[in-house]
């Protein structure tokens, strides 16, 4: 398998080149990185920047019924059968912001059971025969992932519904069994601030003031847009 990285054309026109840094990775080396998906997104994120041998990914197919983060399913899936993995620094590949894909800032619906689908496909997919320690690692790599880059496209989801619904819903993200899972194993500190305090406020079920933190969040987003 190989991976290379991509430049990620933005919606205002800007350019993002993401090279990679070279690397060769054996068998015993994949299954190490198996255990951290989160903090190498340049492996697993997308399937459009690998180029996969026919024989390794002959049997396999998208989980249809995950709508959000298939690829790394797919791509935890292929590594879970290849013996060697190439990274590469070139970037023979051009990504497209969409302003209607769901990592847009449109309002999405279903996007907590679409999050809920990842999480049990990842769970499914991954091999869980390794010793405890090994386990504790994978564990936290989902935490990360399901707190610091899931989470916050389901609280900003929450600007486009109606106010009186917003603490409701909140409390049905909280009481999700994919946060009931996550969250004793986070302890990571995210670098920004306003982002650990709204995974604070969350983990804790401090739903106003998480609410609070949002609006301000959002105001402050007006103020830029507008400026």
């Amino acid at each position: 398998m190989l991976a290379f990285g991509h430049k990620r054309m933005m919606l205002d026109g800007s350019v993002i080149e993401r090279p990679n840094s070279a690397a060769e990775y054996s068998r015993q080396d994949i299954e190490m990185l198996q255990l951290r998906v989160t903090e190498n997104r340049h492996i697993y994120w997308y399937a459009c920047t690998k180029v996969y041998s026919k024989n390794l990914i002959a049997e396999l197919r998208f989980d249809s019924d995950v709508k959000f983060g298939e690829d790394g399913i797919f791509n935890i899936a292929c590594l879970s059968k290849a013996n060697r993995l190439s990274v590469l620094p070139d970037c023979p590949y051009n990504y497209y912001e969409n302003a209607t894909s769901i990592t847009s800032s449109q309002y999405k619906s279903g996007l907590l059971e679409s999050i809920e689908a990842d999480y049990t496909a990842r769970v499914r997919i991954h091999d869980w025969s390794i010793s405890a320690t090994e386990k504790q690692v994978l564990l936290s790599d989902f935490a990360r992932s399901y707190v610091e880059h899931m989470l916050p496209y389901l609280l900003n989801n929450l600007a486009h519904i109606d106010m009186k619904k917003r603490r409701a819903e909140l409390i049905r993200i909280r009481q999700s069994f994919v946060y009931q899972h996550c969250l004793p194993h986070y302890y990571q500190r995210h670098p920004a601030r306003g982002i650990r305090i709204l995974i604070l406020c969350f983990s804790r079920r401090w739903y106003v003031m998480t609410l609070v933190f949002l609006q301000l969040s959002w105001s402050k987003e007006k103020v830029k847009k507008y400026a």
